[in-house]
């Protein structure tokens, strides 16, 4: 959080498009917001061969070194599935029902119970064949692998007496690549240069003899959402026809993919992800693609994989680079020095009446220049200090002027950059610049407030006094879209509507000194913050003048205000924007945000596209909420880790040990992949107080012969505790609850049961006594 001694936060001095009807435009070769998954997961030099996510939320990350599954919080590598399926992961597939499937050089295997399962392949048919696209699964858990001996299995798992294997006998009579399934169940596959399929359930292949494949090793085929079948190749992209007969080469030039890379996936639209080795092509809705490279933040040009999740991020997996995370990649861009901003650190952003985008950093202003495709500096003086320019307004003649941090105010003509300054008043530095609604000019400089004329802005501003009795300094100011004026002073607000005057005071019910930031949403309705208590305060006047203070206990800032009446607010962990219903909605880095630390100078400002363009200490940001395809939601909480006896259990595993060797771990989390370890996760007792925590870990203890006897007659138990996430104020479904079933303690995940062979009354009874009574009494009920 940049904290600036009584800055001022001018909630969106006016929502008034000076610009008229010019199209808004925004500069050239925006960058994305991107993560490293990286060493403290040991994941900072893997090789990505495939990803997906299941139905619990689970992340699956294939790498040329092992399985890892991460949660958004912990990256754990698995190991147990190695002896079914090698180190090295080649393909992984989620099928219809959400399962997780993956595919090595020993075979194929599934997770599922908490446990892995091995694929009944006949010895016969191994090896499977190689490329990144090696097998798919039906709704029916029947499943089609490519062979390395020029055929297609077949395997259905609930009825292996159906195993088969498509081979020349059957038409197939080349190598067979790519494959990918039909919405009807039927499978598609290539061998040679013929596109061949498979239906549901038939034991006879049926191959296109009309269409010609191209002589390029074929990669993969996926159908998309629109149901186009679409054809990679080692240096194509094309769609098939199959009705037609035909195929159609797309005119972009899409990378090449070596022999370990380049098969493509569907976004969260159903359109395409092609990685190449040039960067990652992504289709538009348009059918139009763009690429994404290190120009645009990711690590490496030479993407491996790529793969958009259920709560729309990116990842990119590079060779030999490990993971990188996209948040927000669709509703977030950023700019930086590196795309020519004058420096990162950014204040404030208007726009003057050609439309151009200006940006004041800490090393000057920045001018978009849209019919140039350049930034343009506006020369301000010659020292450093002089060019941190922290506020821009728009006048009504349209030349903008600037407060820069030295305290002088500068007008600059927005055709030539010409300059009128004025280094301060009678002395006085200026504190606060702010533009009416009608485009006048305001200042304060602590003892005055001053209003300058904009057709002779060489003139030395005129003295508006504020008449109240027991009025003191004027330090900042904003104005109220209906043309009424706010300032705030030491401990007092001013109310100006044109004719009188009104002011509050602690005596009123303010909160603090310091008041730093505001937003008016109208003359009648103020939210303020303080720079010298935790507080947040809401002013409402009614009809008579009333005024009626609510205060909430936020350590937030005011960084502006929207044409929906939303206050924006931001703290150390990023953007709270606060709707009319009293929602709250929280934008930060996980989300998108270029950073959190927002400029506290009018650092949110909206877009007449409906856009808002963010300042922060890292670059400037443009935050697009209609682009966002996928809702916020309650966390999901889940065990990913329980252990008894220092050992690892599957969900399903009913296990026995002695009791001194049951100890019991478990962890849990929300199933949130983008900053879940920001959730908030509460262990508590059904009566006793919430402890924040992620983990669980009860030792073992004796058990008594009549506890043994009364749970032997007792089988349903008491539940005693629950685990939750929290999410934006409201918790979450139940993850999994603690019982006592059979003198044990059992922890029962979205109906699976795990019970630990060893009794935990004393531990219980010291952790949360009013559970241990509740279990009393209910004892005594029956």
């Amino acid at each position: 959080m940049r904290l600036v001694c009584l800055c001022a936060a001018i909630g969106g001095a006016s929502s008034l498009c000076v610009y008229g009807q010019t199209p808004v435009s925004y500069p050239d070769h925006p960058r994305l917001t991107v993560q490293r998954l990286a060493d403290q997961f040991g994941l900072g030099a893997v090789t990505v061969t495939a990803m997906g996510q299941d139905r619990e939320g689970f992340l699956w990350i294939g790498t040329q070194t092992g399985l890892y599954r991460y949660d958004g919080t912990h990256a754990r590598k698995i190991t147990d599935v190695e002896e079914m399926i090698g180190h090295y992961v080649l393909d992984l597939v989620i099928a219809p029902d959400g399962t997780a499937w993956f595919a090595g050089n020993r075979g194929i295997a599934h997770y599922d119970g908490g446990k892995f399962e091995r694929l009944d392949i006949p010895q016969s048919a191994m090896p499977l064949g190689s490329g990144t696209q090696l097998f798919t699964v039906d709704k029916n858990k029947v499943v089609y692998a490519l062979l390395y001996r020029r055929g297609l299995l077949r395997v259905d798992t609930k009825n292996p007496a159906q195993t088969k294997v498509f081979s020349e006998e059957d038409g197939v009579d080349d190598a067979v690549n790519g494959i990918a399934q039909g919405d009807d169940g039927s499978v598609w596959f290539t061998f040679g240069t013929h596109l061949a399929r498979v239906t549901a359930g038939s034991n006879a292949v049926e191959v296109d003899k009309e269409i010609q494949l191209p002589k390029d090793r074929v990669v993969a085929l996926v159908w998309d959402g629109t149901g186009t079948l679409w054809l990679r190749t080692a240096t194509k992209i094309a769609r098939l026809d199959p009705v037609a007969h035909k195929v159609i080469e797309e005119n972009v030039g899409i990378g090449p993919a070596d022999g370990e890379e380049g098969r493509p996936v569907l976004d969260q639209s159903g359109r395409l992800l092609v990685p190449s080795s040039v960067g990652l092509w992504w289709q538009g809705e348009s059918g139009d693609w763009r690429v994404i490279t290190d120009k645009e933040g990711i690590t490496s040009n030479d993407v491996e994989f790529a793969m958009e999740d259920r709560e729309g991020t990116l990842w990119v997996g590079g060779s030999g680079t490990g993971l990188d995370r996209l948040p927000g990649v669709r509703a977030w861009s950023d700019w930086t020095t590196a795309e020519g901003l004058q420096d990162n650190s950014t204040w404030a952003t208007q726009r003057d009446r050609r439309g151009r985008l200006w940006v004041s950093t800490s090393r000057g202003i920045g001018v978009w220049d849209e019919e140039k495709h350049a930034w343009q500096k506006v020369p301000l003086d010659r020292t450093n200090e002089r060019m941190h320019v922290r506020q821009i307004q728009v006048a009504k003649d349209g030349a903008m002027w600037a407060l820069t941090i030295t305290g002088a105010v500068v007008r600059i003509d927005a055709n030539n950059f010409s300059k009128t300054v004025h280094a301060n008043y009678h002395g006085r530095q200026f504190t606060t610049l702010c533009a009416s609604p009608t485009g006048e000019i305001w200042a304060a400089s602590r003892e005055h407030l001053l209003r300058f004329d904009t057709d002779h802005p060489g003139n030395e501003p005129v003295d508006v006094p504020v008449a109240m009795p027991g009025a003191g300094e004027v330090q900042f100011l904003t104005f109220a879209p209906d043309g009424t004026l706010w300032a705030t002073g030491t401990g007092s607000v001013y109310r100006y509507d044109g004719k009188t005057w009104r002011m509050l005071t602690t005596k009123d019910g303010l909160q603090g000194q310091a008041i730093t930031s505001m937003a008016a949403l109208s003359g009648k309705e103020l939210w303020i913050a303080y720079n010298d208590v935790m507080e947040v305060t809401h002013i409402v006047l009614d009809d008579k003048g009333a005024a009626t203070l609510d205060h909430r206990r936020w350590d937030w800032f005011i960084v502006g205000r929207d044409s929906k009446k939303r206050v924006w607010f931001d703290g150390s962990d990023g953007l709270a924007v606060l709707s009319p219903n009293g929602a709250i909605e929280r934008l930060n880095h996980n989300d998108g945000l270029v950073w959190d630390d927002v400029s506290p100078w009018t650092g949110v400002r909206e877009e007449k596209d409906g856009s808002f363009m963010i300042a922060t200490s890292r670059g400037l940001a443009r935050y697009r909420p209609q682009a966002r395809t996928v809702e916020a939601k309650s966390a999901n909480t889940t065990l990913t880790y329980v252990a008894l006896g220092g050992v690892e259990r599957g969900l399903t595993d009913v296990p026995k040990v002695k009791p001194s060797e049951g100890s019991l771990t478990v962890q849990f989390a929300p199933m949130i992949l983008g900053g879940g370890e920001r959730e908030v996760c509460r262990y508590r007792g059904k009566c006793s107080t919430e402890v924040c925590r992620r983990a669980i870990t009860i030792s073992g203890c004796s058990v008594s012969r009549k506890e043994r006897r009364w749970a032997r007659r007792r089988v349903s138990g008491s539940r005693c505790c629950r685990i939750s996430g929290r999410r934006g104020g409201r918790r979450s479904p139940v993850g999994f609850c603690c019982w006592r079933v059979s003198g044990c303690m059992c922890l029962c995940g979205r109906g699976r049961l795990i019970a630990a062979g060893s009794n935990w009354k004393t531990q219980w009874r010291n952790a949360m006594p009013s559970c241990s009574e509740r279990t009393r009494n209910w004892r005594k009920s029956r």
